[in-house]
């Protein structure tokens, strides 16, 4: 009779490679959908919804607008703005 089992795995995977992407002269996509979003100084505000997956390196998103991501929304606030870099990352410009 086994009445307490215990075990331990470890593993170590590789790195996928990361590979940079040509920044694209393509525009904006149109937003997948608009909402109502609140924010401070400026109130309540009609706010463009992006999907990750649609924007290209090189794109700026002007905020007041939001991203969705698979795992997260990302939210540009006003006055701020957001640029695709080569890998697919989020470089924002705050101020």
């Amino acid at each position: 009779e086994c009445l307490y089992w215990r075990g331990r795995l470890t593993a170590f995977l590789d790195n996928p490679p990361l590979t940079k992407l040509r920044a694209g002269g393509a525009k904006l996509p149109p937003p997948r959908v608009s909402r109502s979003a609140f924010f401070a100084g400026i109130g309540e505000a009609r706010v463009p919804r992006f999907l990750g997956e649609t924007l290209s390196p090189g794109m700026v998103i002007e905020g007041p607008a939001m991203i969705d991501e698979p795992t997260t929304t990302i939210v540009v606030y006003p006055n701020n703005s957001v640029r695709v870099t080569e890998l697919h990352n989020y470089l924002f410009d705050v101020g």
